[in-house]
């Protein structure tokens, strides 16, 4: 297994690498506009090759005026390799040793339905086993609330809606 940086025609071009992960998803369009911004880079960007094929990546974001980058945005290893975590975990920690640093995770985790509810956790599970491998061991977790219009306005509050204490 070659663990080395991607190239700029790699990150371009991101064919033969197919996705249908539920969490950490990136299009080969919104893919191409961070690099084409200089957001993410071929020096930021890690892959795992077996033989021709990419197997793992590792994709980290910074600004464009960023010396280093500054969080780790994508992170995918085919579902038939056998030890997901520890090939990420490889991965993760080489690029750390390149970096001089250990840039933060950031693992968008979507609101599933109940369907998809066990594939989001063993994604989330073998992500956060190679992050604590790698080094990264402080977790942070964030909700996110959107609005769609579907859900409509809600009710103007009126006084009386609160407790007397709160008036």
């Amino acid at each position: 297994m070659l663990i080395r940086p991607a190239t700029r025609a790699e990150l371009e071009e991101p064919v033969g690498f197919a996705m249908n992960d539920p969490v950490g998803f990136v299009d080969a369009d919104s893919l191409r506009e961070e690099v084409a911004a200089g957001r993410l880079r071929p020096e930021w960007s890690w892959f795992a090759v077996d033989g021709s094929r990419i197997v793992a990546r590792a994709l980290w974001w910074g600004r464009e005026d960023s010396e280093r980058p500054l969080a780790l945005d994508f992170l995918h290893v085919l579902a038939d390799v056998p030890d997901r975590a520890a090939l990420a975990a490889e991965l993760l920690s080489r690029a750390h040793t390149e970096f001089h640093a250990k840039p933060e995770y950031v693992l968008v985790v979507p609101t599933a339905g109940q369907d998809a509810d066990s594939a989001v956790a063993e994604a989330v599970s073998w992500r956060r086993e190679a992050a604590q491998a790698a080094g990264l061991t402080e977790i942070i977790e964030r909700l996110r609330f959107e609005w769609t219009p579907a859900a409509g306005v809600p009710a103007p509050l009126r006084a009386s809606d609160f407790p007397s204490r709160h008036r």
